[in-house]
Formats: C-alpha cells, sequence, structure tokens
C-alpha cells in the first residue's frame, strides 16, 4: 500500500511540476537557454544572453520584448533548426548588433510564424533603416531579404512560412 501511495504522489508531482514547467518568463534568465517544444515565453530580456530554440520546438511568444545589450553578438533568437513560433499579443526581438538578425534562421531550414499576435524583428534596436542583418534569417552577407507579410519566402536555403 506504501509503495502504490508513493508512486501515486510522484506522478501528482511530476503532471504539477510538468504544468508549470512551459512558462519561461525572460526575465529570470540569467545565462544561455534553449526553449524546448510547448514553452511559452513571456516578458522581457535585457540581459545579453543567447536564447535558443531547439530543433522542430513550437514555442509561444506571449508579449515578449527582446532587446539585447552588451558585446557579445547574439540574434535576438537563434533557431537551433525548424521551428514554428505562435504569436500572442505584441512582441519585439532584436539582437545586441545590427549585424546580427532579431531571429536567426539556419540556411536549409524552416521557420513558420502563426497566431493572431503580432511581431517585430529587427536586428539592433536602433531607429537606423541601414542594417547588416535581417530582421529574421541571416547576417550580415548571408544574401537574405525581406520576407513578405504572408506566404513562403525563400532565400538561400531558408524559408519563412507566415500565417
Amino acid at each position: 500500500m506504501k509503495a502504490i501511495r508513493f508512486v501515486i504522489i510522484t506522478l501528482l508531482c511530476m503532471v504539477v511540476q510538468g504544468a508549470w514547467a512551459d512558462d519561461v518568463d525572460l526575465s529570470s534568465i540569467t545565462s544561455d537557454y534553449t526553449v524546448k517544444d510547448g514553452t511559452t515565453l513571456t516578458g522581457n530580456l535585457t540581459n545579453n544572453v543567447k536564447i535558443s530554440i531547439a530543433n522542430n520546438a513550437t514555442v509561444t511568444l506571449n508579449n515578449v520584448y527582446i532587446l539585447k545589450t552588451g558585446s557579445n553578438s547574439y540574434a535576438g533568437l537563434t533557431l537551433q533548426g525548424s521551428a514554428t513560433i505562435k504569436l500572442k499579443g505584441s512582441n519585439h526581438v532584436s539582437s545586441s548588433n545590427a549585424e546580427k538578425p532579431g531571429i536567426y534562421v539556419p540556411s536549409g531550414y524552416t521557420l513558420t510564424i502563426e497566431g493572431s499576435g503580432s511581431l517585430v524583428a529587427r536586428p539592433s534596436s536602433t531607429s537606423s533603416d541601414s542594417f547588416g542583418g535581417a530582421g529574421i534569417g541571416g547576417a550580415n552577407g548571408q544574401n537574405w531579404g525581406k520576407p513578405s507579410q504572408k506566404g513562403i519566402y525563400i532565400n538561400n536555403g531558408r524559408k519563412v512560412v507566415i500565417k
């Protein structure tokens, strides 16, 4: 009987822990972090840490503001492969360097963007339009263009699908 009770309590703890593990407040991140499938990101990130999205993950941005600062040259978000980003609310993603993209999509992979929210993705937080990197895509010198508002955009092996 004690063994069954222990197993039930352990399983309940795992379920409760899993229910809370999928929401991440960006203001609590202080070191490089990989976002797993099913995670919802919220809040503001001003620390210059690398935020990566795992390959084949679906991640929700819910009122996210990522403004990288400092001397490290990280994209606002770095995909480790193909990924889907769902948008809720108003979201802003920028890198710490005008040479790096707001959202980095590796060559040969696909980023799908869905949802009713909005997204501003910029290579840096400055107001200048003379950037080297893309808002979404590659860094300076990687021949990336601007994705269309809806549809599929392909350039240099990177594909962005906007639904």
